[in-house]
């Protein structure tokens, strides 16, 4: 499963978006998102959020906001 991005708790750092090796994570006007395709699910960007906004989809119940 793919990475999800709570954008409730997402303070736009953008600390994600440049950690993801396989730029997966884009923003598009105030909202991040993940895209199932090209996620890994590496961890690299969960590892790197301070505000625990991002979370394994299938930890949250929910499938990724692509």
């Amino acid at each position: 499963m793919a990475m999800y991005i709570n954008n409730l708790l997402c303070v736009a750092c953008d600390k994600c978006v440049e950690t993801c090796p396989s730029k997966a994570i884009t923003e598009d006007d105030t909202f991040y998102s993940v895209n199932t395709t090209f996620c890994t699910e590496c961890g690299q960007c969960k590892e790197v959020c301070n505000n625990g906004a991002i979370e394994a989809s299938y930890t949250l119940g929910r499938t990724a906001v692509v």
